[in-house]
């Protein structure tokens, strides 16, 4: 009897051709009882994901992950390493199986909702958020990989392609930004790389799920990341970094960490606008960019309308979105250099 796993593959390929060319997967589900198949959802992941699927099995429910079949096998290892490392310390969910060069990750469902910026306006809940962060930050055993900004050069490379005035801006910003970061040599800690809130679930306690962009990392990434995108306010920032840190940050923790938040901004802009290059998206025009809102009202309105970044249209305008906000804060750090 053909196992079970191998039978949501096969449905999964033939259904919603997810990639012709990715590797066979075969023999993965000992761990599973064999049944009929089972009713498959596919879930809504991020842009750049592949496949990702639920199913149910024996009353339990499961995330089925399917690795982008261009991601080398280290890649892939280093994701599956970071994953199981965060599993055991409690912060993902339990894994079941992975294969690296099969490109899967299985792993339990957790029926817990997204933690929303209203959810975080509990001191209890922004604390908890914070310790959480904490504690992935203690982990050890990350492996390695390239680094937020190296990253960030190659998304930047394409979304310079736009011959924009305003991402040409930005990416002398963001230079002058790296230069004052890489001054001061940092340890590098076990870091997630994505802290999105669609990444960040609830379920009696905080966890966190895609793991991709884990490695060995810059702690004030994610962080910042975190503040940007919950959209926190000052007071919010203060209680969270307060709680993570244990004692109230000093100056100079808080000044690294905003200009952390300058390459967050810069990260997933130019990662949005690369997108936008990729998939050949007609451009904006100065005056679309300029009436599209601003970074504050973009991410309270998402947060009220339960709004999922869905659709390569919605993406590049975040990311003209971000790369505004960029410029409106080059005036800023140039007067720190």
């Amino acid at each position: 009897m053909v196992n079970l796993l191998d039978n949501i593959i096969f449905l999964i390929f033939s259904v919603q051709c997810v990639c012709n060319t990715h590797p066979k997967i075969a023999n993965i589900a000992s761990i599973f009882t064999d049944n009929l198949i089972p009713q498959i959802q596919v879930l809504h992941g991020g842009l750049s994901s592949p496949g990702l699927y639920k199913f149910r099995n024996n009353d339990k429910e499961y995330v089925l992950r399917l690795s982008h079949p261009n991601r080398s096998i280290f890649e892939r290892d280093r994701t599956i390493q970071c994953y199981k490392l965060a599993s055991d310390n409690g912060i993902a969910p339990t894994i079941k199986y992975t294969s690296s060069d099969k490109g899967v990750i299985v792993s339990e469902y957790i029926n817990g909702n997204y933690v929303s910026k209203t959810d975080l306006r509990s001191k209890k809940l922004l604390t908890e958020l914070a310790k959480t962060i904490k504690k992935l930050h203690t982990i050890d055993g990350f492996p390695s990989s390239k680094d937020i900004f190296t990253i960030r050069q190659s998304f930047e490379k394409q979304a310079l392609l736009l011959n924009s005035s305003l991402v040409l801006k930005a990416s002398k910003y963001l230079k002058l930004v790296d230069r004052i970061l890489l001054k001061d040599k940092v340890t590098l800690v076990a870091t997630h790389n994505d802290l999105k809130p669609e990444n960040i679930l609830f379920d009696n306690k905080f966890m966190i799920i895609d793991w991709e962009a884990a490695c060995l990392g810059y702690p004030c990434f994610d962080l910042a990341t975190i503040l940007v995108f919950y959209n926190l306010s000052d007071d919010e920032q203060d209680e969270f970094l307060e709680a993570y840190y244990n004692r109230k940050p000093s100056i100079i923790e808080k000044e690294r960490i905003n200009l952390f938040k300058q390459e967050v901004l810069g990260y997933y802009g130019m990662a949005y606008l690369m997108l936008s290059v990729y998939k050949k998206l007609p451009p904006l025009s100065l005056e679309e960019i300029n009436n599209l809102p601003e970074l504050h009202d973009y991410l309270e309105n998402k947060f009220l309308q339960n709004d999922t970044l869905d659709s390569y249209l919605k993406a590049q305008k975040l990311g003209w979105i971000l790369i505004k906000k960029i410029n409106e804060n080059d005036d800023h750090v140039r007067v720190m250099q």
